[in-house]
């Protein structure tokens, strides 16, 4: 059967050979590996395939700070707040994009009371308010 239990696809990029795998046993058998016959080999997670971000806002969230979502909840690797800009003032919203070190994030975390859902991470640029990351539902919200 060889090294890897379960199954794989192997797809080759730029930067060298990407294999996805539907088991964690064979990720951590592959991260031990130095050699491949007899050739050398780099074995490392995808730093932007192997993570994902989500969007969480509550009222109670207002005054906390970025890094107490990466110092308490699990699996949270960054968190940015959403800032809006009007004339020269700069207005924190109670709205954070967390960057989970996960390919799916939770439902929910539990940041503050009560527990916030964690809703898909859209990019984008607003061009009527200039703002990145708001969904159009937001979008609307601040227009009215």
């Amino acid at each position: 059967m060889g090294i890897l239990g379960g199954e794989c696809k192997i797809s080759k990029t730029k930067r060298g050979v990407m294999l996805e795998l539907t088991r964690k046993s064979d990720e951590e058998k592959l991260t031990k590996m130095k050699d491949l016959g007899g050739r050398k080999v780099k074995v490392a997670r995808d730093t932007y395939l192997n993570t994902l971000r989500g969007v969480i806002n509550h009222t109670d969230l207002r005054g906390s700070k970025e890094e107490e979502f990466v110092e308490c909840i699990p699996g949270v690797k960054s968190a940015r707040r959403i800032e809006i800009k009007r004339g020269d003032e700069r207005i924190k919203k109670n709205t954070y994009v967390l960057t989970f070190d996960s390919p799916t994030p939770p439902s929910e975390v539990k940041a503050g009371y009560p527990p916030n859902k964690v809703r898909p991470y859209v990019p984008h640029r607003c061009t009527v308010l200039g703002v990145i990351g708001l969904g159009t539902d937001e979008i609307d919200a601040e227009r009215t």
